[in-house]
């Protein structure tokens, strides 16, 4: 199996709504959901944010634009959405807390629509970008894999922007795949892909019977995210032939965006509120609240494609 840019453009498309639904799903936990059927899930669910990290990177350094008009892109996709939807979590916040100005920390350090530290980590990872490229080619990427192992190692967060180092570590992951992609497409054999679904199975099954030791940030858990995401690739790039991407499919991939933008502020609200007074299992409530969360955010979505256009491109960052 050749894995190409042009195959993982496909994986791409089929991946960007349901990688979505999983942020909303994360989001939705609420207290006594800790058993094994919330492990599993979450060794699931937890895949999709260090996947777009992946992703970012990947296309990011696959763009052959100059790097001056991919800082003016990103302005537009990242940073100006960003600033648009934590004013507006700002506003629905201060039903609650009153009037208060919003501070750096609102919109820097930890930003009030909190999903979006992942936008201001991904604006600042761009920003710097051709250092981690000249990293990844020096060695064949090793210097750089070293040097995400030693921020591992001593946790480092950059002051102020708290720019964590996991960012910075599947952020590379995707500069390095596609440096070496473009030099030579892979050829994954049938052999080679058992042994990566034989490793990940059994890192996903040490993650749940060794929680302590499998934290979440822990360089450890993140080998399994990276092999998790791979195996997830490799399984669609088998069947790719099979799968079909309908037009209805695309636009709910297009919607992926504004679903993950705006989805805390109704969690945070009436959703998560209503659902956690049902007698219902705190299990079942996961699912719930992500289901009417996700149902309320499309229907915006496309009530503002089918009404006010322009203002769903500005919120979406043009992604339409």
């Amino acid at each position: 199996m050749i894995v190409t840019i042009d195959n993982i453009s496909q994986i791409v498309k089929i991946l960007r709504f349901p990688l979505a639904i999983s942020v909303v799903m994360i989001h939705s936990f609420i207290n006594g959901c800790n058993n094994i059927f919330t492990y599993l899930l979450q060794n699931i669910i937890f895949l999709s944010v260090p996947l777009f990290f992946i992703i970012s990177g990947f296309y990011f350094t696959n763009s052959s634009k100059p790097y001056k008009q991919k800082i003016k892109d990103r302005l537009k996709k990242i940073a100006i959405p960003y600033l648009i939807w934590n004013t507006i979590a700002w506003i629905v916040s201060l039903r609650n807390t009153g009037f208060t100005l919003p501070s750096f920390d609102t919109y820097v350090s930890t930003p009030i629509d909190f999903p979006l530290w992942f936008l201001r980590d991904l604006f600042f990872l761009c920003l710097i970008q051709p250092l981690i490229l000249w990293l990844a080619s020096k060695y064949k990427g090793l210097i750089l894999i070293f040097c995400c192992f030693v921020l591992y190692y001593f946790e480092y967060t950059i002051p102020y922007l708290e720019i964590r180092y996991n960012s910075i570590f599947f952020f590379s992951i995707g500069i390095i795949l596609n440096t070496y992609i473009k030099i030579k497409p892979f050829n994954i054999t049938k052999m080679a892909e058992l042994y990566i679904y034989t490793i990940t199975s059994i890192l996903f099954i040490l993650t749940i019977i060794y929680r302590d030791f499998f934290k979440v940030d822990s360089i450890q858990y993140s080998l399994y995210i990276v092999l998790g995401c791979i195996t997830m690739s490799l399984l669609l790039l088998r069947n790719i032939q099979r799968i079909h991407i309908t037009q209805h499919y695309k636009e709910f991939g297009a919607s992926s965006f504004f679903i993950y933008a705006s989805h805390t502020i109704l969690i945070n609200g009436a959703i998560k509120t209503i659902c956690t007074h049902l007698p219902i299992p705190p299990e079942l409530n996961i699912f719930l609240i992500s289901s009417f969360t996700c149902i309320i955010c499309l229907l915006m979505f496309f009530i503002l494609k089918k009404y006010s256009l322009s203002l769903l491109k500005i919120l979406n960052g043009g992604r339409i």
